[in-house]
């Protein structure tokens, strides 16, 4: 059977959006008027200066996700005690006088309220299953990853998943690209093409694979797929 590839965040689920709005959310609670482009900017600096993106499980996790992810089920030793020092410090930067652990959960259940299938997603993922086997490729944590697929009602949607962070390489390089083709191989599937948001991951895949990329915006359903023509 034909696999179509398809991606998670900001291509069946929202992500940057949500994102911003959990965090926005998030700082009025506490009183807050940090614009947000400052916000995400202590994020990124303390992301950078954490170490943890080196780690294979934490491979192609964003800064902002690495914010509501259960460190402690994908990392073991002092890596977890890292994470939430990372998690720690970015809410002691933005919400000085607040209590981390209060201002951190606040922040989770903001985001996990907004993980949500878009629109057009259920009915069209079942069209597409009609036609074909449905496979998850994403970037970020097992645990978040599989999470928001709970969340959203889609976790049932899927013959695989496949995950940066369970795969140790982020979705945009080659050694991602060539496990999924090996998995494929396995399964005895042949690739019909890739559905995603980002040239750099989606895109660099389907090219590996030599297959179509069918380019999705956030939160609107793609055009008639070549794989959907009579």
């Amino acid at each position: 059977m034909e696999v179509l590839l398809v991606d998670l965040d900001d291509t069946l689920v929202p992500d940057q959006t949500a994102r911003d709005e959990a965090m926005q959310a998030t700082l009025t609670a506490f009183g807050s008027s940090t614009e947000l482009s400052a916000v995400w900017a202590v994020v990124r600096e303390e992301w950078r200066a954490s170490g943890l993106r080196s780690i294979p499980a934490l491979a192609g996790v964003s800064s902002w996700e690495a914010l509501w992810t259960d460190l402690s089920a994908d990392l073991e030793g002092e890596a977890v005690q890292d994470g939430h020092a990372y998690q720690s410090r970015v809410w002691q930067r933005l919400l000085p006088t607040e209590d981390v652990a209060v201002v951190a959960e606040a922040f989770r259940s903001a985001r996990e309220g907004r993980v949500g299938a878009f629109d057009w997603v259920p009915e069209t993922l079942t069209t597409w299953a009609q036609a074909m086997d449905l496979w998850c490729a994403t970037n970020g944590s097992s645990w978040l990853q599989r999470r928001k697929l709970r969340l959203a009602g889609l976790q049932d949607r899927f013959s695989e998943v496949l995950i940066s962070g369970e795969l140790g390489v982020e979705k945009s390089d080659a050694h991602f690209h060539a496990q999924v083709a090996a998995r494929l191989n396995q399964r005895g599937r042949t690739p019909i093409g890739v559905a995603g948001d980002s040239d750099a991951s989606d895109g660099a895949l389907a090219s590996f694979l030599g297959v179509r990329y069918l380019r999705v915006r956030p939160g609107v359903r793609p055009a008639t797929a070549w794989f959907e023509l009579p």
